[in-house]
């Protein structure tokens, strides 16, 4: 008599039991599916598929098309007898160069996003921190400079010193890369005095 009843109450264990594993196994599932997809979609980039792979009505114009192989040399009016100081190796995140002196107190940023997906405008946060750990007043980024999508200038303008500039960008997966320049109105002569 009591026999029906464990027999009842052991089989209802062993399915909500069953279920239970299914469900984790479906959960598991779907979040590596999730994954794949996540996955393919970032290599195949913001549009679906690559542009070699699939025919467009679309096609971009030759003034569309940047040269990766140019490289950035600053205008004399933005930045006089500019000397590069360095640049950095490609970083993603935020990120900091470290401590220049200069004795014009002028320093031009020149930031690039080389790989930034078509289509897409990426931008730069930055902030030029002097060597007493107080921010300096900084040129804004604008059309003045006059530079493709995906780059951009920031100037420091002060008083002869240590500055350095830290870097925030919209997207920490995507690399960039910064070149740093000195600039000297007074044609070298600022560099020249010790």
């Amino acid at each position: 008599m009591w026999a029906r009843p464990k027999i009842i109450a052991l089989i209802a264990v062993i399915a909500v039991l069953g279920w239970g594993f299914a469900f984790a196994a479906g959960w598991f599932a779907h979040r590596e599916y999730v994954r794949w997809q996540l996955t393919k979609m970032f290599e195949e980039g913001p549009f679906g598929s690559s542009p070699s792979s699939s025919p467009s009505v679309e096609t971009g114009s030759t003034e569309d098309i940047e040269d990766p192989n140019t490289e950035y040399s600053p205008s004399e009016k933005d930045c006089p007898s500019a000397k590069k100081l360095g640049q950095t190796s490609p970083k993603t995140g935020p990120s900091r160069t470290k401590y220049f002196d200069t004795k014009t107190g002028q320093l031009l940023a020149y930031w690039k996003y080389p790989d930034a997906p078509k289509g897409i405008v990426q931008e730069l946060k930055v902030n030029p921190e002097g060597g007493d750990g107080l921010a300096q007043p900084a040129m804004p980024t604008g059309g003045s400079f006059n530079l493709p999508k995906n780059q951009g200038v920031s100037k420091i303008e002060s008083k002869p010193g240590r500055y350095r500039f830290s870097f925030d960008p919209e997207e920490n997966q995507l690399e960039y890369v910064v070149t740093v320049y000195e600039c000297d109105p007074s044609g070298g002569e600022a560099r020249n005095s010790a």
